[in-house]
């Protein structure tokens, strides 16, 4: 008899379907091609918290979830009269963790997550989101939401996210408070990974998987994490020189 799910292959179809949900309420994030980054002088520079700020995932599959953390390791914003007009912030994925699962079952997911065939995480052991814009935020019909985020969004956030060896814009909606000299930053959304080529393993194997979805109707592969982000940074110099945003 022959075998068809090896145990790496049913792994490869437990990370590609984590992502589907029931409750698609989170806003996708527009990706584009990359970006000009801009360079400014004159700046406010507001250091990031990197022990308050952070980032959550949440990946689900029709019989449940797993989430986690990634940890920011570093960053600035950089604020021109009241407005943020730029900054770079540093993503620490080779600290990325699995809330949701102890033991081996932890040591086994973490493992294959941050594989060559996924992150890489020992190619590639940060990301890189470059902000490239920032403008006020209209609230229309077409971008409606039912995530208590976006729907009381303030700003459009838009930036280069580098990761592994692909860089692409991104653009998603925030909440921005900046008040006695501290900035605070509140954003969820929907990522599609599979545009900075995380999820290799799916296309080594992507003939296999087209026959596996006859059978699963597609209905559970999907490719989209959620991303809550959290940013909080207090301000540190009243002017940047150029070069320091680049």
């Amino acid at each position: 008899m022959k075998k068809w799910l090896t145990p790496g292959l049913c792994f490869v179809i437990t990370m590609l379907t984590i992502s589907c949900t029931q409750e698609d309420n989170k806003q996708e994030a527009k990706v584009s091609e990359e970006l000009v980054v801009s360079s400014y002088e004159g700046v406010e520079v507001y250091a990031l918290d990197t022990i308050t700020s952070f980032i959550t995932w949440t990946g689900r599959k029709p019989i449940g979830k797993h989430h986690g953390t990634t940890r920011i390791g570093k960053g600035s914003i950089a604020v021109k009269d009241g407005e943020i007009v730029g900054g770079e912030i540093v993503i620490d994925i080779h600290a990325m963790e699995v809330l949701n699962l102890e033991g081996v079952n932890k040591q086994k997911f973490m493992s294959q997550l941050k594989s060559a065939d996924f992150f890489d995480v020992a190619v590639y052991p940060t990301a890189i989101f470059r902000i490239v814009a920032v403008e006020m935020y209209e609230h229309t019909h077409e971008t409606s939401t039912d995530s208590a985020v976006a729907s009381s969004a303030t700003h459009l956030i838009t930036g280069n996210l580098t990761m592994k060896d692909k860089t692409r814009s991104i653009t998603f909606p925030a909440q921005i408070k900046l008040k006695n000299n501290v900035l605070t930053t509140k954003a969820d959304f929907l990522l599609d990974l599979t545009l900075w080529g995380v999820l290799e393993a799916y296309e080594k194997r992507k003939r296999l998987l087209d026959k596996l979805r006859n059978l699963i109707k597609d209905v559970i592969i999907h490719d989209k994490v959620e991303i809550n982000l959290f940013i909080a940074a207090s301000m540190q110099e009243k002017t940047m020189r150029e070069s320091s945003l680049k």
